[in-house]
């Protein structure tokens, strides 16, 4: 039997509930601080002058006030010490950002280097690694090799940060949040463009939106960092001239609170943080570098130097006398990228072969100061020599020794172009014993200037990610302590002082806050008291009984032992799957369908296209979103569940986020069997190995398939769809599709997604308020195309009511208005009832956008919504929709009037109809995924719940040693659906005749 869901349970009356500290307690809280803040800092300072104490910036009240934890339930005996929490100090946040900021620009990779065939699509694969390379003659070692471009790095950093071990869904205890923007990306598809609003557009609205998120308010950003991967300068456009190179990203006084990582840096800039450049090697374990260690320590390099790179423009630069040098002695190798050899540069192997057979590498400046061949040399273990400061030593100060003579040799390119030095003499004058420290030292520093595998979670060493996001951490630790800012190597010609840095408030500030709360309490309890009335109520009565504003204003507290835990039976363990069944899919959204461009309809995680607001649809957060994406707007929304936990073992059920409907679509013409069950044989294959599974044998687990069930039922060796629903570990899990069989016990049925989703409360207020006050002049209507065949279908009967009928609207002969939302919503909420037949097959959205539009659903088939969607509708169905049997309406059948039946309804009880379906409009919506300010349960929420207690009551079964079962196949399994809480038997029921 599938379970009803269960009522919330109150959190008043007797029995179970927790036991909720008085007023009285939290007022002595409060005191306790403030007096503790008081004798803490009296007892602490020098010279026992208070004053002077109290009056300077405080460096340790955020921290103080965090360390505070309160037990009201103390163990008698002493506890043991807890156990040292390893990410302590360490934990980042990351935003779930909407798509248009980073996956939905990789979707249209070749817009990213448009003057390219290809684009950026070869490199934006495997997380920015780009794709795999083979051995390219011995030059390689075993794996981890990729043929990665040098301005990918914002998708590296992503991909690392994913399976970062200290990640943490709470912003309130995170060190740092981090924002996966794909700066590079944006600024790829429009560096050639004339047009400057153009090249500033997506990161105005980043701005927008960062600014808007509370995570922000809490230090203005300067907690926050991101990573734009291409130099500074290609950010830092001054002017709105369209000639002008670059976005201005870098100089949004908002952005400049944040912490930018780049691949240069501006010596000018506090904010900016210079990292590496990517190389080719993304090793995913020690054990693979100390292999690639030991490889270029023991290679033959009979080259004294090399130089890897071409001319610029003029005879006095750099780089023309390095390649005379080169040319002109047997002791260099000069793989020059200039004319018909240029295309041999771009090839790894051909780089690298250079750089491993050489003692010195030569690294002028490149386009700008620094370049990518830096870390290819370092990586090959070849000594870098280089020609200005700027090029790596007042760059990357995070990963390279200060001690710059210990592992390179700086040759000033003054001393080459104006006084003709020698380059050869110089790095001979080195001794062989030098030059064999100078390049261990370069070879130990290979794990640190490169980026592990994206993909991996094996990772143990520490990388040139890691290295940053210490960094960054330990920058954010200093701005909460009010530190001063750490100055770069050059000055900032902005003007110096003090400006930028973060002016915290001074320790007095934190004690009249305590203080101010403390007598807050105080007054607000007596008010209360003495306006209470009628009760008698004395001060001292308000002050013991439990407070109904006291938990909220003490949220930043851990309260332990008496705390309500807002998580508890709640947490879901989300998998990681392998991008083939989920990402890559959605990347080849073009084989979805021959007849629709589906690639625009899964922007936005899955809710499409925004469209504009106004007329009959809401005035924001409208999108014109496709009926199959649910596994999209799932996903993106099981990514900011509140209580989404990175261990399986706290998790109170399993989340998989198998995109199913999109694998089922590409597939579905196939006439090769294998070929449509392949993706989901690989995905059981998966799981079953998953150390998760194997607890409850996936009991526990869930996943959604976004078609109609019957497209994951394939049953024999023909026939229409895949064998998922089939295979017998899936029958273990519950999955949810938005048409189920009501023949089969596992899969249970969830709102299709309509055009809606709210990012607050008052939003859904607004709309309903709206659908209530709607002037509804038809007394019903149908938005729906007729079906080829007979004119004897319920639709062909439908359709020809309605044209007699002075009372009914439907779209007749305008096919395109079934494709907008506009006129569809403007038809839905122009009438009191909405006819909803069979769609392709039971069910259709356009159920949920009747209801969206505050217009009563008449069903003529019970599998159309009362015996689909249980868990959202109410079991009444008579309270918010009428049923007019198809068989009624038939041409062959009793030919029935359906606006005879419906004009028999009193108007009293279709204003209470139409009262229930608009009540009901939040439990059928999707929510923005970003949305904070909502406490109404959507559509998601509601399933999630139910997944929740279906677990639930199978996790207590195991426990008693039975099988908990409410999966029953068969001609009555949809009867099991409708029974109430408490009923086991199954007898003849009114749907028997169509069912």
């Amino acid at each position: 039997m599938k379970p009803p869901p269960t009522a919330a349970t109150s959190d008043s009356g007797s029995g179970g509930g927790l036991i909720r500290p008085s007023r009285i307690c939290y007022l002595a809280i409060f005191s306790t601080v403030f007096w503790f803040l008081v004798f803490s800092l009296r007892s602490g300072m020098p010279g026992g002058d208070l004053s002077s104490l109290l009056f300077k910036p405080s460096s340790l009240s955020l921290p103080l006030l965090n360390s505070f934890t309160f037990d009201q339930n103390p163990s008698p005996e002493q506890q043991p010490p807890p156990a040292e929490d390893r990410c302590a100090g360490r934990y980042i946040y990351m935003y779930d950002m909407p798509a248009r900021f980073n996956e939905e620009l990789l979707r249209d990779c070749r817009a990213l280097r448009p003057w390219t065939e290809a684009g950026m699509c070869p490199y934006v694969a495997n997380g920015g690694m780009g794709e795999p390379l083979g051995g390219e003659g011995g030059v390689f070692s075993e794996r981890g090799w990729f043929a990665t471009d040098q301005f990918v790095l914002d998708i590296i950093f992503h991909g690392r940060m994913k399976r970062y071990g200290c990640l943490t869904n709470d912003s309130a205890a995170a060190a740092a949040v981090f924002v996966p923007f794909y700066g590079s990306c944006d600024l790829g598809r429009y560096i050639f463009h004339r047009n400057a609003s153009v090249k500033d557009a997506l990161s105005e609205d980043l701005v927008a939106w960062l600014t808007r998120r509370p995570e922000w308010c809490a230090m203005g950003g300067r907690d926050h960092f991101f990573v734009a991967g291409r130099t500074t300068w290609d950010f830092r456009r001054q002017g709105d001239e369209d000639w002008e190179w670059g976005s201005k990203l870098l100089t949004y006084p908002s952005v400049q609170n944040m912490t930018a990582i780049l691949v240069e840096a501006s010596p000018w800039s506090r904010n900016n943080l210079a990292v590496p450049y990517p190389t080719y090697f993304h090793p995913e374990t020690a054990a693979d570098v100390a292999a690639w260690q030991r490889r270029v320590r023991a290679a033959a390099r009979p080259w004294l130097f090399s130089f890897a790179g071409g001319p610029r423009k003029g005879n006095g630069t750099i780089r023309a006398d390095i390649i005379r040098q080169c040319g002109a002695s047997s002791h260099c190798n000069l793989f020059h990228c200039h004319g018909a050899a240029a295309s041999g540069c771009n090839a790894p192997g051909a780089v690298m072969r250079v750089f491993e057979s050489s003692r010195f590498c030569l690294q002028p400046r490149g386009d700008t100061m620094t370049r990518r061949s830096t870390f290819d040399a370092i990586l090959a273990g070849c000594i870098p020599v280089f020609f200005h400061p700027g090029s790596a030593y007042t760059q990357y100060t995070l990963h390279l020794p200060p001690e710059h003579g210990r592992w390179s040799v700086l040759i000033l390119h003054s001393d080459v172009t104006g006084r003709n030095v020698s380059i050869e003499e110089t790095l001979t004058a080195i001794s062989p014993e030098k030059v064999r420290s100078m390049r261990e030292e370069v070879i130990r520093l290979i794990p640190t200037v490169v980026y592990a595998d994206t993909r991996s979670s094996r990772v143990d060493f520490r990388d040139a990610f890691d290295v940053a996001v210490d960094a960054v951490i330990d920058r954010v630790a200093r701005r909460r302590r009010g530190e001063p800012e750490v100055r770069s190597v050059v000055s900032d010609k902005s003007g110096g002082g003090g400006g930028a840095s973060f002016l915290r408030p001074s320790r007095v500030c934190f004690l009249a806050m305590l203080s101010t709360a403390f007598w807050s309490m105080i007054f607000y309890a007596h008010h209360s008291a003495v306006q209470g009335g009628g009760g008698g109520s004395s001060m001292g009565s308000v002050f013991l009984r439990p407070s109904s504003f006291s938990r909220p204003l003490l949220t930043s507290f851990r309260i332990i032992g008496g705390a309500r835990d807002q998580c508890a039976g709640r947490r879901v363990y989300m998998y990681e799957l392998p991008p083939r069944f989920n990402a890559e899919l959605v990347r080849d959204c073009r084989l979805y369908s021959r007849s629709m461009d589906v690639c625009k309809l899964v922007v936005n995680d899955g809710f499409g296209p925004a469209l504009p607001g106004g007329g009959a649809l809401p005035e924001r957060d409208v999108y014109d979103t496709d009926q199959y994406m649910l596994a999209l707007i799932y996903h993106a929304r099981m990514r900011r569940y509140e209580c989404l936990t990175g261990d399986p073992a706290a998790a109170d059920a399993v989340f998989v986020p198998f995109y199913a409907g999109f694998d089922a679509a590409m597939n579905l013409m196939k006439s090769d069997l294998a070929a449509r069950d392949e993706l989901p044989r690989q995905l059981v294959e998966w799981l079953v190995r998953r150390p998760e599974w194997r607890v409850m044998d996936g009991r526990d687990h869930f996943m959604v398939a976004a078609r109609p069930v019957w497209d994951f039922y394939r049953g024999g060796d023909d026939g229409w769809g895949n064998a998922l629903l089939t295979y017998p570990a899936i029958r273990n899990t519950t999955v949810l599709t938005v048409e189920a069989n009501p023949w089969k016990g596992i899969d249970f049925g969830v709102p299709f997604p309509s055009h809606f989703h709210p990012t607050s409360d008052a939003d859904v207020l607004r709309w309903q308020d709206r659908m209530r006050r709607r002037d509804r002049r038809w007394l019903w209507a149908f938005a729906g195309a007729p079906r080829p065949g007979s004119t004897k279908t319920v639709r062909a009967q439908i359709i020809e009511q309605c044209t007699a009928s002075p009372s009914c609207t439907h779209f007749g002969s305008s096919p395109g208005h079934y494709n907008s939302p506009g006129r569809i919503m403007e038809l839905l909420e122009s009438a009191a009832f909405c006819i909803q037949p069979r769609g392709d097959s039971y069910t259709r959205k356009s159920t949920f956008d009747s209801m969206l539009a505050g217009c009563i659903p008449v069903f003529l088939h019970p599998a159309s919504a009362y015996t689909q969607y249980t868990w959202h509708l109410p079991r009444d169905y008579r309270s918010y929709s009428v049923f007019v049997p198809h068989t009624d309406v038939v041409a062959g059948g009793r030919n029935a009037s359906i606006e005879a039946a419906l004009r028999r309804i009193p108007a009293a009880t279709v204003a209470r109809m139409r009262e229930e379906v608009i009540r009901l409009i939040p439990r059928i919506t999707y929510r923005d995924p970003a949305a904070t300010l909502v406490t109404f349960r959507d559509a998601f929420d509601v399933a999630v719940d139910a997944v929740l207690d279906r677990v639930a009551r199978r996790r207590r079964a195991a426990a008693e040693g039975r099988e908990y079962v409410d999966v029953f196949d068969g001609h009555d399994s949809w009867k099991h659906n409708l029974l109430d809480d408490g009923q086991t038997r199954i007898g003849p029921h009114e749907f028997d005749p169509y069912l």
